[in-house]
């Protein structure tokens, strides 16, 4: 029997070198939030905890 699987998703980046007012995590991509993926794959890799850690930094 193998350990349970457990999966932190890194989120981070506000997109201002996107030129774009939209986190880096929520742009596009194949018509999809780039967060999608990664996030879709541990669920299908039946994770038993799935943690997303989103990171902003404050506007200076």
């Amino acid at each position: 029997m193998s350990a349970p699987l457990a999966a932190v998703v890194l989120c981070a980046g506000k997109g201002t070198r996107m030129k774009s007012e939209t986190a880096k995590v929520l742009q596009p991509l194949l018509g999809r939030p780039m967060a999608w993926y990664p996030l879709r794959l541990a669920l299908e890799l039946e994770a038993q905890s799935v943690v997303r850690w989103w990171v902003t930094r404050p506007s200076r």
